[in-house]
């Protein structure tokens, strides 16, 4: 995870460990649009991108189908209309 362009939290996720805080399923309600996004894992034609805000803060997330697990391959996160925390796919079996 990035922060301010900086890398704050770098973790790989196992789903074979139910006791990690693995992210929750993407809510299909909230697709915004179908983009094409390139990461350091790759290029994703057709991500949905998704987005949800609470209390001022807006979400977005892209997530993919050839991605394991929940399909995500980028989020951002924006209180105040800054970018205050980023992710990117790196990398995964596909």
């Amino acid at each position: 995870m990035y922060e301010n362009s900086v890398l704050v939290m770098e973790r790989e996720l196992n789903p074979e460990d139910a006791s990690q805080n693995l992210p929750h399923p993407v809510d299909l309600q909230y697709v915004k649009a179908h983009e094409t996004v390139t990461v350091i894992g790759g290029t994703f034609v057709n991500c949905l991108r998704v987005e949800a805000e609470q209390e001022g803060i807006i979400s977005k997330v892209w997530v993919h189908e050839s991605v394991p697990i929940f399909g995500v391959v980028k989020a951002e996160i924006f209180e105040n209309n800054v970018l205050t925390q980023s992710m990117e796919l790196t990398s995964y079996g596909g």
